[in-house]
């Protein structure tokens, strides 16, 4: 967390992973903005392929199951549907860029049988892909 913030850099304590000791540490430390080398990863058709497989599979079968069983499940069945859900949407947000950026805002629409239901997740993988190119 950064102690001091200056136009470019930043001084404080940061918790980092120690490798030789394979655990997080808490590291005082100076970040100089120019020299950090943020390297992006965009991914293959595989990889987009597989997410989506993912989502189908475990975030709307868990809306799926919540809607048709809601009024019969115990607190805990409820609770842990709603831990899969969250993590799943915890994990996605921090892929995606910021809501008003150009590449949210090229995203389409596509047909499917989820579409009406949860219309905000589904995005045609073609832009995805050329987006990301």
């Amino acid at each position: 967390m950064p102690d001091h913030k200056f136009d470019t850099y930043e001084t404080g304590v940061y918790c980092v992973f120690d490798v030789p000791l394979w655990r997080k540490i808490h590291k005082s430390m100076r970040i100089d903005y120019d020299k950090l080398d943020v390297r992006f990863h965009f991914p293959t058709d595989e990889e987009i392929e597989l997410a989506s497989e993912f989502i189908e599979k475990y975030l709307y079968s868990q809306i799926d199951f919540l809607k048709e069983n809601n009024s019969k499940l115990t607190n805990n069945q409820r609770l842990k549907s709603l831990t899969i859900i969250e993590a799943i949407g915890i994990g996605s947000f921090r892929l995606v860029p910021p809501i008003e950026s150009q590449q949210i805002q090229a995203f389409e629409s596509i047909q499917s049988k989820y579409q009406i239901q949860y219309d905000i997740f589904f995005k045609p993988l073609s832009k995805i892909r050329s987006i990301s190119s």
